[in-house]
C-alpha cells in the first residue's frame, strides 16, 4: 500500500471508531479543566478571608491611671465589629475552644485581661508589651492559619500605630510645658549671666585690691614677727626687774635695820652734846665767877687759857648741839624715807612681778600674733589667688549662663517650631511606610500561579490522552517508520491544538486571564503542547506501559522542581540539581514572561529549549519506530501491532 493512502486509512480508522473518538473529545477539554478550575477557584481567594468564622475573646478588665479610664480591650473589640477583614463571632474562652476543636473556627484571638493594665507601663523602668494571643488549628488548614496570623499581625500594628499617637500626644503635651519651662529658664539663665557678670567685677575688684594689699599684709607679718622678739627682750627685762626689785627691797629692809642703832646714837649723841654744852656754859660761867671771884686769877695765863678755852667750847658746843640735832632729826627723816623706800621697793618688787607676768603673756601673744600674722599672710596669699579663679570662674559663668540662654531660647524656639498635631502623632506612630514598587505587578494569586498550572495541564492532557489513544498500534502495518510517526504525531499535534485552544478561551474569557499577548501564548502553549506529546510518545513507543510510568513520575518531578510555586532554591539539592533538565522549567519561564513580564529575548530561549526537548522526543521517537520495523524499513511480524487498535488498553 502506498504511504498516503496508508496514512490516510489510518487516519479514517481513528475518525470512524466512536470507541476513539469521543475519548479524544474528552482529552481535548483535560488542560481546561485541570488549569482552568484549579484557577477559578484559587483566583482571588484573599479578597473572600472575610467569610472565615473566627472567635474573639475579649478578657480585658479596664484600669484607671492619671485619671483616665483604659478599656483597650472594648476599643479594640468595637473596632472589629467595623472590621469586615474576618467573619468575627465575639464569644467567652469556653465556646472559643470548642469551636475551634469542632471546626466552627479557623483560630481564635484572645484579649488578655491585663492587656489595658500592660498599656499603663508605657513610662515605668520596666514598660510590659501588650500582649494579644492568636491561637490557630494549624492541622485544619494551615493556608488560613498563616492567613489568620497575617490579619491579625494587620490588627497589632493599628493597634500598636494607635497607642503610639495617644503616647506621643502626651509626651507633646509636655513638651508644651517644657518649652514654657526652657523660656523661663532662658531668662533665668541670662539673669544669672548678668549677676555673674557683675560679681565676675566684683571679684576682679576684690582680687586686685587683695594683691594690692599684699605687701603690707606681709609688712604686718613681719612687724608681728618683731613684736614678739620684743616682747622676748620685754620679759627677760621684766624678769631682770623683778629681781632687781627683790635685791633691792631687801637692801633697803637691811638698810633700814641698819639706820635703827644709828638714829639711836645719834640721840644720844645729841643728848650727850647738849650735855656737854651745857657743861661747857657751866664751865665757862664757872670760871668767869672764878675769876670774878678771885681777881688775882684774871691775869693767871692758864686761868684765861681755861676761861677762853671754856668760852670756845661752849661756842663750838652749840653748833655740835645744833648739828647733833639735825643729824638725829635727820637720821629720823632718813629712816622714815628709808621706811618708805623699802616700801615702794616692796611695791615695786611685787609690781616688777606682775610686770614679769605680763610680759610672758605679752611674748605668748606677741609670738601667737607673729604666727597668725604669718598665717594670715600665706592665707592672704591663697585668697588672693582663689579671688583670681573666682574672677575667671565667675567670667566663664557668665559666658556659660549666655550660652545657656541662648541654647534653651533656640531649643524652645526648635520646640514651638514641632507641631504638635494628629499628622505628626500619626507620622510618629508609623515613620516607615513601606511603598510597594512590583517590576511586573500581578493582579491577583491566579494569574501568578497560571504559568505552572497551565503547563502542568498540557502535560497531564499529553499523559491522559496515552491512556486512550495507541501511540504505538496502527490498523494496518505501517510500511515505514516515517509514515508511522507521521500518523501517530499529526493526530497528537491536532489534538494538541484543540487543548490549547479549548484551556486558552476559557483562561482568557472565562477565569480572566490577561496575557500581554494573546497569539504568543497560544503559540507557546502549542509548541509546550507538541512537546509534551512528543515525549510521552518517546516514552510509550520505546517502552508502552513503563514508559507511562516514567512519565507520571517525570509529573510527579516537575511538580516539585520546576519553581512553579516555590523559587528553586528553597528546594532540596537534588531537586536543584535536575531543575534545569525539565522541560517544565522552560515552558513555567516562558508563560510568565507572556503573562507578566514581557521579558521577549527569555521567551524566545525558552519556545527554543521547549522546542528542543520536542524535537529531540520526536527523533528519538522515529528512531525506536525504525528499529522496530526491522533495518529492512518494514515491520517485523512479530512487531507488528494488533489491527484492532481501538480496543486496546494501555
Amino acid at each position: 500500500m502506498k504511504p498516503i493512502r496508508w496514512l490516510l486509512q489510518e487516519w479514517k480508522s481513528v475518525v470512524r471508531s466512536p470507541k476513539t473518538v469521543v475519548p479524544l473529545l474528552g482529552i481535548l477539554l483535560i488542560p481546561m479543566l485541570y488549569s482552568g478550575t484549579y484557577l477559578w477557584a484559587f483566583w482571588d481567594p484573599y479578597a473572600r478571608v472575610e467569610k472565615l468564622p473566627v472567635a474573639v475573646v475579649n478578657e480585658d478588665r479596664s484600669v484607671v491611671y492619671e485619671g483616665k479610664t483604659f478599656a483597650i480591650g472594648d476599643e479594640l473589640v468595637a473596632e472589629l465589629k467595623k472590621d469586615a477583614a474576618f467573619d468575627w463571632h465575639f464569644v467567652d474562652r469556653e465556646e472559643a475552644e470548642q469551636g475551634l476543636m469542632r471546626y466552627r473556627y479557623y483560630f481564635e484571638v484572645v484579649i488578655p485581661d491585663s492587656f489595658s493594665q500592660r498599656a499603663t507601663t508605657i513610662g515605668a523602668a520596666q514598660p510590659t508589651p501588650l500582649e494579644l494571643v492568636f491561637k490557630a488549628n494549624e492541622g485544619v488548614n494551615y493556608s488560613v492559619s498563616r492567613i489568620g496570623q497575617t490579619g491579625v499581625e494587620t490588627i497589632r500594628q493599628k493597634l500598636s500605630q494607635r497607642l503610639i499617637e495617644s503616647y506621643a500626644e502626651g509626651i507633646f503635651a509636655q513638651f508644651e510645658e517644657v518649652r514654657g519651662g526652657m523660656r523661663q529658664a532662658a531668662d533665668g539663665a541670662r539673669e544669672l549671666a548678668a549677676g555673674a557678670a557683675g560679681a565676675d567685677n566684683g571679684a576682679k575688684q576684690l582680687a586686685d585690691a587683695a594683691a594690692a594689699k599684699q605687701p603690707a599684709v606681709a609688712q604686718l607679718a613681719q612687724g608681728a614677727q618683731d613684736a614678739a622678739s620684743g616682747a622676748a627682750r620685754l620679759s627677760a627685762g621684766a624678769q631682770a626687774l623683778q629681781s632687781g626689785a627683790g635685791q633691792l627691797s631687801g637692801g633697803l629692809a637691811q638698810l633700814g635695820d641698819g639706820l635703827k642703832p644709828l638714829q639711836a646714837g645719834g640721840a644720844q649723841l645729841a643728848g650727850g652734846l647738849t650735855q656737854a654744852a651745857d657743861g661747857a656754859g657751866r664751865l665757862d660761867q664757872a670760871l668767869g665767877g672764878l675769876a670774878a671771884a678771885h681777881p688775882e686769877l684774871a691775869q693767871d695765863a692758864a686761868l684765861q687759857a681755861a676761861q677762853a678755852g671754856g668760852k670756845q667750847l661752849a661756842a663750838g658746843a652749840a653748833p655740835l648741839v645744833k648739828g647733833a640735832g639735825d643729824l638725829s632729826a635727820g637720821l629720823v627723816a632718813y629712816a622714815q624715807k628709808q621706811a618708805e623706800a623699802s616700801a615702794g621697793a616692796g611695791e615695786l618688787a611685787a609690781k616688777s612681778k606682775e610686770l614679769t607676768a605680763g610680759a610672758a603673756s605679752l611674748q605668748k601673744g606677741s609670738e601667737s600674733l607673729a604666727q597668725g600674722t604669718k598665717t594670715l599672710s600665706a592665707g592672704w596669699s591663697d585668697m588672693t589667688a582663689h579671688l583670681q579663679a573666682l574672677e575667671g570662674g565667675l567670667r566663664q559663668l557668665a559666658d556659660g549662663g549666655t550660652k545657656l540662654a541662648d541654647s534653651l531660647s533656640d531649643g524652645a524656639d526648635r520646640l514651638a517650631a514641632v507641631n504638635g498635631a494628629q499628622p505628626l502623632y500619626a507620622m510618629l506612630a508609623n515613620p516607615v511606610h513601606l511603598r510597594e514598587e512590583s517590576v511586573h505587578r500581578l493582579p491577583n494569586y491566579g494569574t501568578g500561579m497560571a504559568p505552572f498550572f497551565i503547563s502542568v495541564s498540557l502535560y497531564v492532557g499529553a499523559l491522559l490522552l496515552s491512556t486512550v489513544f495507541p501511540m504505538r498500534d496502527t490498523a494496518q502495518p505501517a510500511p515505514s517508520a516515517g509514515i508511522w510517526f507521521v500518523s501517530k504525531f499529526a493526530i497528537l499535534a491536532a489534538l494538541s491544538l484543540g487543548q490549547v485552544i479549548v484551556a486558552a478561551l476559557v483562561l482568557t474569557w472565562g477565569v480572566g486571564l490577561q496575557p500581554l499577548n494573546a497569539f504568543q501564548l497560544v503559540g507557546f502553549m502549542f509548541v509546550c503542547s507538541l512537546a509534551f506529546m512528543a515525549l510521552i510518545q518517546l516514552l510509550v513507543a520505546a517502552l508502552d506501559n513503563v514508559g507511562k510510568f516514567i512519565g507520571i513520575l517525570l509529573l510527579v518531578l516537575q511538580l516539585t522542581a520546576t519553581s512553579g510555586t516555590f523559587p528553586v532554591e528553597l528546594v532540596p539539592a537534588f531537586l536543584r540539581t535536575v531543575h534545569a533538565y525539565l522541560p517544565i522549567t522552560y515552558t513555567v519561564e516562558g508563560l510568565r514572561a507572556i503573562i507578566s513580564t514581557g521579558d521577549t529575548p527569555l521567551l524566545w530561549r525558552d519556545a527554543g529549549v521547549v522546542a528542543a526537548f520536542g524535537a529531540a522526543s520526536a527523533l528519538l521517537t522515529l528512531l525506536v519506530m525504525r528499529r522496530q520495523l526491522g533495518r529492512g524499513g518494514k515491520q517485523p511480524p512479530e512487531q507488528q501491532p494488533r489491527l484492532e487498535w481501538a480496543d486496546s488498553r494501555p
